[in-house]
This record gives C-alpha cells, sequence and structure tokens, in this order.
C-alpha cells in the first residue's frame, strides 16, 4: 500500500485491517515516514501509543497497543487513523552558568 492509496482509503472509507495498520507502523508502507512514537498511557501488559506518520505534506495519527514484554503481543484494534496538524511551538527556559559553559545547550 502506498501513501497515496493510504490517503484514498482514509477520505473515503478510514477503515483498515489490522495487518495494513501493522504494516504501516512497522515502515513497510511506501512514501510513509514515522515522525513521532509516543506512549500515552500505560497499563499492566501493554502501553497505549500513538504513532505520528506523514504523507506528502499530512499527518497522520494512529494508536495501538504495544506488548511489553516479548510474551505479549501488540494489538491493532483501532483501526482507523486520525488526520492532525503540525504545530511548531517556542519554548522559553532558564539555565545556570555552568550548563552554558558545558556547551551541550545550543543559545540563539
Amino acid at each position: 500500500m502506498t501513501g497515496k492509496e493510504i490517503i484514498e482509503k482514509y477520505e473515503t472509507t478510514n477503515k483498515f485491517t489490522s495487518s495494513e495498520i501493522q504494516n504501516i507502523l512497522w515502515g513497510k508502507e511506501e512514501d510513509v515516514y514515522i515522525v513521532a512514537d509516543e506512549i500515552l498511557d500505560e497499563e499492566r501488559w501493554l502501553n497505549i501509543k500513538r504513532t505520528v506518520i506523514k504523507i506528502e505534506n499530512r499527518y497522520f495519527a494512529i494508536y495501538w497497543y504495544e506488548g511489553k514484554t516479548e510474551m505479549q503481543e501488540s494489538e491493532y484494534t483501532i483501526q482507523e487513523i486520525e488526520e492532525i496538524f503540525l504545530k511548531k511551538v517556542i519554548v522559553e527556559d532558564y539555565f545556570t552558568k555552568a550548563d552554558i559553559e558545558s556547551g551541550q545547550h545550543e543559545f540563539i
């Protein structure tokens, strides 16, 4: 499945099979780039995750369950994707003189 085919399916039915979601998350699809991967919540045996993919200039979120051990399988039961939008945020923070002198931080 190419990025273009994923967008077409999203815009028509937005229903994906578990194997289609799995292939997208494993990076097996053409023209699809994983740009972020985060744990939203933790359960005993599973992490609830959101993976953000980029297709052309559009971003989509895929929600899924990642098994925490090699004995616990990941689950791809949420078979819809959600279009999301990138928002750039500027953060101001304070550093000590030692932080600045260490050279570990980039300053503008």
